[in-house]
């Protein structure tokens, strides 16, 4: 049989799911299901086009329909947006961030274990610091709008810890390895559970979640139990505050890298029809949606 209204609203929501990786197999599945409903009440009698506007007017409008496929488990939408997307350039800029914290951290602003420690670099390389932490707690809330996870408490718990951390490096930055190990485990509770479809993107700040409170770990462990390397005139080991802070840094600027190109290379979400238009009556009456941007 002719199945004209039906091949229109399968292209219009494999248009509207494009954003998702899995989107041929749903959008393939959703039209068997369609297609076989159409048969059978074809088979019983009904005229083809009164079968197929019957179908479709009980699987249900094409907004409502892509909406169920984007709601998170919050019950939110979990869908690449431009905001989503623009947190990706954030993203980026914060690797960048790190990645030059840590040749400020080895020029001699964090310690003096390769070269002399001055007041001067100590100030630009917390500089540095505070514009790491503060465009990575913008990028993370991207993460989490992106999860439809950002207005859980846990979320808003993470971003507010990430706020509090960036103020209070400007006054401690030499204590950044264990401040930004609050602010990961802040992100792994903020994060917890399936993503779904954002899992590729959630998996990177999980690692970079994980990565600092390693490192405090180290840190106190190089620092006070083991007492690896050279003493300062603090008393302290350089070691046990460089080496910690570098890696976790690192793996902080690649993580991000990878979260800002996995951000920017999704295309916003269309959802089609809002909710609750009514399908289309018969070919003659147009396209059966209409594409419109959230």
């Amino acid at each position: 049989m002719d199945n004209g209204l039906i091949d229109g609203y399968v292209e219009e929501l494999r248009r509207s799911l494009r954003w998702r990786r899995d989107a041929d197999d749903v959008v393939d599945e959703v039209s068997d299901h369609l297609r076989e409903h159409a048969t059978r009440l074809v088979a019983a009698g009904v005229a083809s086009g009164d079968a197929q506007r019957q179908t479709l007017a009980r699987f249900g409008d094409l907004g409502t329909v892509t909406r169920s496929f984007a709601r998170a488990a919050t019950g939110d939408l979990a869908v690449p947006t431009r905001a989503t997307r623009a947190a990706g350039i954030v993203a980026l800029g914060a690797g960048l961030a790190w990645g030059a914290a840590i040749v400020g951290a080895v020029a001699g602003g964090h310690t003096e274990l390769l070269t002399p420690w001055t007041l001067q670099r100590y100030q630009t390389w917390i500089g540095l610091l505070v514009v790491a932490a503060g465009l990575t707690t913008i990028a993370v809330a991207g993460v989490m709008l992106r999860a439809g996870c950002l207005r859980r408490p846990a979320a808003k718990a993470a971003v507010v810890v990430g706020g509090l951390v960036t103020v209070a490096l400007l006054e401690v930055g030499w204590a950044v390895t264990i401040l930004m190990a609050l602010l990961g485990v802040a992100l792994l509770a903020g994060l917890r559970g399936r993503a779904g479809p954002a899992d590729r993107i959630v998996g990177p700040v999980r690692v970079l979640g994980a990565a600092w409170p390693m490192g405090a770990v180290a840190l106190v462990l190089g620092d006070e139990v083991y007492r690896i390397g050279p003493v300062d005139s603090y008393g302290d080991y350089p070691v046990a505050w460089l080496v910690p802070f570098c890696v976790c840094a690192f793996v902080s600027a690649a993580t991000l890298a990878v979260i800002g190109v996995r951000l920017r290379a999704e295309r916003p979400a269309e959802f089609g029809r809002r909710p609750g238009t009514p399908i289309g009556t018969s070919p003659a009456d147009g396209p059966l949606v209409t594409k419109a941007r959230p």
